[in-house]
């Protein structure tokens, strides 16, 4: 494994992500159990490696075109609330949103303050006052 070349990391530097808690966890030993028994999850090493080439390859390529996450589909068929949250973010705010790691967690990718407070109410609306986000930005 190499590292990321400079103009790369900076592709990357100053991104804002909003980690978005949900009201309930996952837990991880059931959540590697559950993908372990549905291998076709799985992303090949050499298709992971092609869309990183891919993305590093082109210098305008969003960070979207990086994201990806195994868990996803055995994580969602069990907590309906995770993919429907998803897809209200993508479909009214235009968010690319993935789930981090294997759960609960998900995170969105934004550009502007404005979205913050749209993606509050979503969550707000989702999980009550249970539910959180917060904001990082990659350094």
């Amino acid at each position: 494994m190499e590292p990321l070349s400079e103009s790369s990391a900076e592709r990357l530097r100053g991104v804002r992500l909003l980690l978005i808690k949900p009201s309930f966890p996952v837990k991880t030993s059931w959540a590697y159990s559950a993908l372990a028994a549905d291998p076709e999850h799985y992303l090949p090493a050499e298709r992971a490696e092609s869309r990183l080439a891919e993305w590093l390859a082109t210098e305008d390529a969003p960070v979207r075109d990086l994201l990806f996450n195994n868990f996803e589909p055995v994580v969602f068929r069990k907590y309906i609330p995770l993919p429907t949250l998803k897809k209200r973010l993508e479909r009214e705010l235009d968010l690319p949103v993935l789930m981090s790691g294997s759960g609960s967690t998900l995170f969105a990718l934004i550009e502007n303050k404005e979205e913050v407070g749209s993606v509050r109410e979503c969550v707000g609306d989702a999980f009550g006052e249970e539910g959180w986000v917060a904001e990082a930005r990659i350094v």
